[in-house]
């Protein structure tokens, strides 16, 4: 007598990259994540195909973030192009005498991010990529991330009504790793210049064309790379409950249920 529903997505989940730290400040190398990091079999093995593949930073039905199509990118070719290759034969790329070694940083009560981290650590392998786990408490991972003391962090956006305004504007301000991962793009203050116009604009065309500008460019830049859209379940009595329904707002809208007397 119980029935079940999955919501839209309701927000992105997804690595952040930092353009302002050890070998990922290569646009390359960003860009190489994009490709070696398999969002198919995570969102399969990791979340049973509950959450969908991301394709994007924002949602496409997300209010101004519609995005043209994204570029795919080829790992091996691009850190060979930056450079990176195995010359001792230990199975990971290195460059001046260094491996190619990223830090994954995440909150570690978190079990499923977990295991996502560990089947991004054996996929990057496959491209000759070091990756080590680094798993923090709430309060130190929240520092860390403030501080840019990552190569690769797990994120989300903010969901619905926060995206895309609040989430936007927090790019803004050192309170997030959104901040310290875009510090080493050459044009951060003019997107956050773009988002600032966006914020203030009452031309609906402003606002799209200002997100269009950021999320383009983070694209391109390869500084966030979307795994999977989160979703909610619902799950009810049918016989007790009804009028059920869910949107993408981060709460059930309890007040549309109807209980049977």
């Amino acid at each position: 007598g119980f029935e079940a529903m999955i919501s839209d997505p309701v927000t992105t989940n997804m690595i952040l990259v930092n353009s302002n730290s050890g070998p990922t400040k290569d646009v390359k190398v960003r860009q190489a994540l994009c490709y070696a990091i398999n969002k198919e079999s995570i969102s399969k093995n990791i979340y049973g195909g509950l959450q969908p593949v991301a394709d994007y930073l924002m949602n496409p039905k997300t209010p101004f973030c519609d995005m043209p199509e994204l570029k795919v990118y080829k790992a091996g070719a691009l850190l060979d192009e930056a450079g990176w290759k195995d010359t001792d034969g230990n199975g990971y790329r290195d460059k001046d005498g260094q491996d190619l070694t990223l830090r994954f940083l995440f909150e570690g009560d978190n079990d499923s991010v977990s295991i996502m981290g560990q089947v991004i650590q054996a996929q990057c392998k496959e491209v000759g990529i070091k990756v080590d786990l680094v798993a923090q408490d709430a309060t130190n991972y929240n520092t860390s991330q403030k501080e840019g003391l990552f190569e690769m962090l797990q994120a989300e956006t903010w969901g619905d009504p926060f995206d895309p305004h609040s989430y936007f504007s927090s790019f803004r301000v050192t309170t997030h790793g959104d901040y310290a991962a875009q510090l080493g793009l050459e044009k951060k203050k003019e997107m956050d210049a773009k988002i600032t116009e966006a914020i203030n604009a009452t031309d609906e065309k402003v606002v799209e064309d200002n997100y269009h500008f950021v999320l383009n460019y983070l694209t391109e830049e390869a500084v966030y790379i979307p795994v999977t859209y989160t979703t909610k379940a619902i799950i009810w009595n049918k016989d007790k409950v009804s009028n059920v329904s869910y949107n993408t707002t981060l709460d059930i809208p309890y007040e549309t249920f109807r209980v049977a007397e």
